[in-house]
């Protein structure tokens, strides 16, 4: 028998009612695995298999709803955010009354306790993603005091420690000035902290602990930039769920950021496969494939994929980059008016930094073509940004021999451009040199340039063990004011001084 199998059945001799059957037992392992998988149809059935079988108890009713809350979470669909609402409630009263009917047996508080807590967390998640912010922040307030409750009813009721890890992690990524506030209601995270729950809840836990060592492993990749850890702990997971769909779309985009074009081609077409035409796990993945085929000077391919993935789910989140990428695409296949056609549609109503980049450089190249410089830049850009540098480095060069005529934002970006080939490549002495004519060059619209510069030198001198040179260009980046991409670079900024911190 299958060892959490056997742990399910005999933590419920100490719970009442008892599960029914082994079945049960596998059923919710099996619904878990699938709902891991994103096979969100396979998850509910197996989940309804499961309240038909122990219908008292809170389990299916609750994950149920979670199939429901990862559907709107991917799709933001009013209509999935409705039928969440409506599972939602109905696991909530079938939760409380299970809590009514055991609420002297500490075991079974602290399982009901725990899906309430998943309840309000999930409506708080989702009403963040409708950006229903003071409903979110209702829900969220809650979920904290219920995990931690849950703990006190039953200290080995391990899940909660997601709950609560996410709390102490998230917290502690309060900017300063906003501590004070967050202090009166009560959050005070510990970095440190958050990950050992965490990583105790994947460890040790029953519902929670795939996500949680997904979650564990992305925070490696995304926060830490431990790509190598990140990397271990994603592929151990894939090994034992070689169909999950979101896994694999996680470790195309691994590959897609660390410039392994083959191997995140690979994951992002299995992602793509594996879900179908209506999994939205798998429209992400075909975004990431279109910019993986932008990235590689393939527009046509690029164009066909952003197509596909418009036909499945077509986010705000992501609205203006596609209609400006597919812009791009025909601009340099030679069709300018279509090209005019989804610049024209290149609208953002979201605040994400890309959108916003991808709006205004739309609405530029509606007022006029791309220059060929332009192009050379974009090519080149292209070519690092998929690891190609041998290949990049001689159409910078071309640009640099006729640098005087060119305007003061190509010439910024080329500077930049030479600057990122030499620090990745390892030719230092270029790289600071190009680095500081960037920042030297009074752009007009394209300012990001000169930060981003000053960032990249301050990483390179911290390399290179200079630490009073790297703070200061670090500190130095942080006075720009009003350009593209500011929120991100602040962030990324805080962190490498704090990696200077004796």
């Amino acid at each position: 028998m299958n060892f959490l199998v056997g742990v399910l059945l005999f933590l419920s001799l100490s719970d009442e009612p008892r599960w029914s059957s082994p079945a049960s037992a596998r059923l919710l392992e099996s619904g878990l695995d699938a709902l891991f998988d994103y096979d969100l149809p396979l998850a509910t059935a197996k989940f309804d298999s499961l309240i038909l079988l122990e219908p008292s108890r809170p389990e299916g009713y609750a994950l149920k709803s979670t199939c429901a809350f990862w559907k709107f979470l991917l799709s933001e669909k009013a209509t999935d955010y409705d039928a969440l609402v409506q599972y939602s409630d109905h696991a909530h009263a079938r939760v409380e009354a299970y809590l009514d009917a055991h609420k002297h047996n500490a075991r079974s508080n602290a399982l009901a306790t725990y899906f309430l807590a998943e309840h309000h967390l999930q409506l708080g998640a989702a009403n963040a993603r409708r950006q229903n912010f003071a409903t979110a922040a209702i829900h969220f307030h809650k979920a904290k005091g219920l995990y931690k409750d849950v703990l006190k009813f039953d200290s080995t009721f391990y899940d909660a420690a997601k709950g609560v890890g996410f709390i102490e992690f998230f917290s502690s990524l309060i900017p300063d000035s906003y501590k004070w506030l967050a202090s009166v209601f009560g959050y005070d995270g510990a970095r440190d902290e958050g990950l050992r729950k965490l990583a105790l809840a994947r460890d040790k836990g029953i519902y929670s602990r795939r996500e949680c060592a997904f979650y564990l492993a992305m925070l490696n990749y995304l926060f830490f930039q431990r790509y190598d850890e990140a990397e271990a702990e994603l592929l151990a997971l894939s090994a034992r769920h070689p169909k999950s769909v979101a896994l694999n779309y996680a470790l195309g985009s691994f590959y897609f950021k660390r410039k392994d074009v083959a191997r995140s081609e690979s994951y992002l077409k299995k992602a793509i496969d594996d879900g179908g035409a209506q999994n939205e796990f798998s429209a992400y993945a075909l975004f990431r494939l279109a910019e993986l085929q932008f990235r590689l000077n393939r527009f046509a391919d690029a164009r066909a994929s952003y197509a596909r993935y418009l036909a499945i789910l077509d986010l705000d989140l992501y609205r203006a980059q596609t209609h400006f990428k597919m812009g791009l695409c025909a601009e340099l296949l030679g069709n300018r008016q279509d090209a005019l056609a989804h610049y024209k549609q290149a609208i953002s109503t979201t605040d994400n930094p890309d959108e916003l980049y991808a709006r205004r450089k739309a609405k530029e190249l509606l007022s006029r073509p791309m220059s060929e410089a332009e192009k050379t830049l974009l090519l080149a850009r292209n070519r690092f940004d998929a690891g190609n540098y041998a290949n990049a480095l001689p159409s910078l060069d071309s640009l640099l021999q006729q640098e005087n005529s060119l305007t003061l934002d190509e010439r910024a970006e080329l500077y930049y451009r030479l600057g990122r080939v030499y620090d990745e490549t390892g030719r230092n002495e270029e790289a600071i040199r190009f680095y500081q004519k960037c920042y030297g060059v009074k752009a007009e619209r394209e300012r990001y340039f000169a930060p981003q510069s000053r960032l990249h030198l301050g990483r390179l001198y911290a390399r290179l063990g200079q630490r009073e040179k790297a703070k200061d260009e670090l500190e130095k980046a942080t006075r720009y004011v009003s350009f593209d991409f500011e929120k991100e670079l602040r962030r990324e900024v805080k962190l490498e001084l704090a990696k200077l911190e004796p």
